[in-house]
């Protein structure tokens, strides 16, 4: 590992360590246990020909972003705060009251605390193309909700939520400015795409983690935070 977590500062430290701990632990159950698999998308598998895939391959790739792991956490302290986010927010899952005020949040059971550059996303919002959405507009309920009928109600209760998405960064960047500098980090949805199929079960499947990682190497100038140091992967000419 090209940096030990004795020479990084504490909040570094302590993502390295939430990063390779899953990953470490899974490459050494996935070399004991592992067997191979079809893939369990059957539409997956008559891209490998439908042949039985082989977990060292999977290991491999692990491996390599192990090998690069350190250099993607971002150097600013604020974004490698641990924090915990709501894994699944959309209207399904967020109550309201008759006044529209919100009173809980529900579908808790999949939330982990992890440093703040892995928990960002944009919330699962239907993203609705009106005029009001496609200028982006703040969305706004009626002055007087009361005064419609209920389904009138819920029908504007409805496009408002639907109009979310498109002043979402706007808002982002005006009321959590923390949140919104980690969401335009530098290729800050590969970061999280890497780091969540790192720590997924292997299934059978090889592309999805080989190709993040292959992207990564592409996009290594932008996205290190150690600029002076090149890439340390290497993949087949065919792989990239």
């Amino acid at each position: 590992m090209p940096t030990t977590c004795i020479e990084m500062k504490a909040p570094l430290a302590q993502s390295l360590v939430v990063i390779l701990a899953n990953i470490i632990h899974y490459i050494e159950h996935l070399t004991r246990y592992g067997r191979p698999l079809l893939p369990l998308n059957r539409m997956q598998r008559e891209i490998y020909n439908l042949g039985k895939q082989i977990p060292s391959f999977h290991i491999d790739s692990l491996r390599k972003y192990l090998q690069i792991s350190s250099m993607l956490i971002p150097d600013e302290e604020e974004l490698i705060q641990p924090v915990v986010r709501h894994p699944d927010l959309r209207p399904s899952n967020i109550f309201v009251s008759d006044d529209y005020e919100i009173t809980s949040l529900i579908d808790w059971q999949n939330a982990v605390i992890l440093p703040l550059f892995l928990q960002i996303g944009i919330p699962d919002l239907d993203n609705l193309i009106d005029s009001a959405s496609n200028c982006l507009k703040t969305p706004q309920l009626p002055d007087d909700p009361s005064v419609l009928d209920r389904d009138s109600r819920l029908e504007q209760l409805e496009l408002f939520c639907k109009r979310q998405l498109h002043p979402y960064m706007t808002e982002t960047s005006k009321n959590n400015p923390i949140h919104y500098e980690a969401l335009t980090l530098p290729f800050s949805t590969g970061r999280r795409r890497v780091y969540n199929l790192s720590c997924a079960p292997w299934q059978g499947d090889n592309i999805p983690l080989r190709s993040s990682l292959v992207s990564i190497k592409q996009q290594w100038p932008r996205l290190s935070a150690r600029s002076d140091m090149p890439c340390p992967i290497t993949f087949t000419e065919e792989e990239e």
